[in-house]
């Protein structure tokens, strides 16, 4: 599935994961307390020592932490924060629309990801959720990625969709997905994906007359 209207996939995010992450920049002194535009809304950083990379056109901004041992990064942390638009056809509810949208990730990732042989999936529980006053929509998902592609890298990870009670009129959802990827047996990193709540809890949303 291709998301609609310029929507992430947990694949191409596990690519920038892997690949791009450690050339990323430093956030800048007192960056903590930014608040970063997402789409029709904005996001707090997380505190402490996360770097971070906004798309050019504003509707994602990823935040990602290296976990190192004896200057060796062992493992990460990222979370990213993005913007997806819906088209009318789709209809008003927000259940089958995330239903679908999950189904499609699940999909690209046994097509593209364990068919390709990039990794093994497994633990894939989709559900709903509560964070602070919002309902969510959920994926979580364990990988054992390649030894031979990417060496002894495990990811969990859960991806959650939050639809705005102006669903209808504002046509976009958002999706708050934190993957913890950390190499097989090492004990670098917290595995806390609850790291996102807070994120997901002080996400701000402007009104739905955006251009």
């Amino acid at each position: 599935m291709t998301p609609r209207d310029g929507g992430r996939t947990l694949c191409g995010f596990v690519a920038l994961f892997l690949l791009g992450s450690l050339a990323l920049a430093p956030p800048p002194a007192g960056a903590n307390q930014d608040r970063l535009r997402v789409g029709g809304g904005s996001v707090g950083a997380p505190s402490g020592d996360w770097q971070r990379e906004i798309a050019p056109d504003g509707d994602s901004v990823r935040f990602t932490r290296v976990h190192s041992w004896l200057g060796r990064p062992k493992g990460m942390t990222q979370i990213l924060v993005f913007r997806n638009a819906v088209d009318a056809s789709a209809g008003d509810e927000p259940g089958p629309i995330a239903a679908d949208f999950l189904a499609g990730e699940e999909r690209t990732m046994r097509e593209l990801g364990v068919a390709a042989g990039e990794y093994e999936l497994s633990d894939v529980e989709r559900g709903s959720r509560t964070i602070g006053a919002r309902s969510l929509y959920s994926l979580a998902y364990r990988k054992k990625l390649s030894l031979l592609r990417h060496g002894r890298k495990e990811e969990h990870a859960i991806l959650y969709l939050w639809f705005p009670e102006d669903f209808p009129e504002r046509r976009e959802f958002y999706g708050f997905l934190i993957s913890e990827i950390r190499e097989k047996g090492s004990l670098v990193g917290s595995d806390d994906l609850g790291q996102i709540d807070p994120i997901i809890e002080g996400f701000r949303l402007e009104r739905a007359d955006r251009d």
